[in-house]
C-alpha cells in the first residue's frame, strides 16, 4: 500500500472586510512564492503585495514535498468547477508547481510517504504561521520541523490546560455534570475571554466590531478564579475606554485601542451610551476583589 497526503490552507487578506465586497481587485493584491532550502525541503510564502515586507504567510512541512500549488483554481481544477472534496487537481500524479502572481492564494503541498506495512505509522509535521519576512520565521521553522520540539510544546499546552482546569474541580453523583463543569464550561470561559464576541453569529471574525465593553466585562468574570493576573490585566484595558462620566465605549479595537459609540451614534435624541456597559465593571471589579 502507498499513500499520499497533501496538506492545504486558504489565505484570507489582512484586509478581510474588502475580500467580501471588492473580490474582483483584491486577489489581485495577493501573491505566493517557493522557498527551497538547502535541506532539500521547502516553505510556500504568501503575502499581499503592499505588505510584502512586514507580515509574510509561510507553511511548510518537515517531510520532503515532491510538487505544490498556490492557485486556488488550478487546485481545484476546471476554473474551479471542481471541488474541495474532490479537487481535479489530485487525479494528477503532481500537482504544478506553480507559484501564484495573484488570485486566490491557498498553499498546498503533496508528500509521498511511500510504501505501508501492515500496522506501520509515518508522521510528518506541518506548520503555517506569520513572520516579518522569511528570515525571522527560519529559526521557528527550523526548530518545529523537530518532532521533539513539537512534542515538548504540546507537552506545555497541556500543562497549561491542566493548571487551569484544576483550580476548581466539583464532584456531582452524575459523570456527565462533571464534564460540563469541569471541562467544558471552563473551557468555553476561557475562549470566550480571549475572544469577547470576535467569533460569534453576529461578529464573523473579520474585525468590524471589535472588543464589545458589556461583553468582556461579562466574560472576564468567568475565567477570575483561575487565572486572576490575566483578568486584571482585561480590566485594565476594559477601563482605558471608560468614559470620564462614568459612561464607558460600547465596543473598542483591541490593537488600536480606538473605541466606539455602537449604534447610539444614529440616535440623535437619545444618550451617546449604552445604560448597561458601564454597570458591568463594577460586578466584574467586586468578583476580582472577592477572588484575589
Amino acid at each position: 500500500l502507498e499513500l499520499d497526503a497533501v496538506s492545504v490552507v486558504e489565505y484570507t487578506h489582512f484586509d478581510a472586510v474588502r475580500q467580501f465586497n471588492n473580490a474582483d481587485w483584491l486577489p489581485q493584491t495577493m501573491q505566493s512564492r517557493c522557498i527551497r532550502e538547502k535541506s532539500g525541503l521547502l516553505t510556500l510564502i504568501q503575502y499581499a503585495f503592499m505588505r510584502r515586507e512586514t507580515n509574510v504567510n509561510f507553511f511548510t512541512s518537515s517531510h520532503p514535498i515532491s510538487s505544490f500549488e498556490s492557485d486556488r483554481k488550478r487546485f481545484l481544477g476546471n476554473n474551479e468547477y471542481g471541488t474541495w472534496s474532490n479537487p481535479l487537481s489530485l487525479q494528477m500524479e503532481e500537482l504544478a508547481s506553480y507559484e501564484a502572481h495573484r488570485g486566490d492564494n491557498i498553499g498546498a503541498l503533496l508528500h509521498h510517504l511511500g510504501s505501508f506495512k501492515p500496522g506501520e505509522t509515518k508522521g510528518f509535521i506541518t506548520q503555517l504561521g506569520q513572520e516579518q519576512n522569511f528570515e525571522k520565521g527560519r529559526y521557528g521553522i527550523e526548530k518545529y520541523r523537530s518532532p521533539e520540539a513539537v512534542k515538548k510544546a504540546f507537552t506545555e499546552m497541556n500543562g497549561f490546560w491542566d493548571e487551569f482546569l484544576t483550580r476548581m474541580q466539583v464532584e456531582t453523583p452524575d459523570p456527565n455534570m462533571n464534564r460540563m463543569l469541569n471541562i467544558h464550561n471552563p473551557r468555553q470561559c476561557f475562549i470566550a475571554k480571549n475572544w469577547s464576541r470576535y467569533l460569534s453569529y453576529y461578529q464573523l471574525g473579520i474585525g468590524t466590531r471589535g472588543i464589545g465593553f458589556r461583553d468582556s466585562s461579562q466574560d472576564v468574570m468567568g475565567v477570575i478564579d483561575r487565572i486572576p493576573e490575566e483578568s486584571k490585566k482585561l480590566l485594565r484595558q476594559l477601563m482605558v475606554v471608560q468614559r470620564k462620566n462614568g459612561s464607558a465605549m460600547h465596543s473598542f479595537n483591541p490593537l488600536t485601542m480606538e473605541g466606539s459609540k455602537g449604534e447610539t451614534e444614529e440616535l440623535p435624541d437619545r444618550p451617546k451610551y449604552y445604560g448597561d456597559d458601564h454597570l458591568w465593571i463594577v460586578l466584574a471589579v467586586t468578583a476580582y476583589l472577592k477572588e484575589t
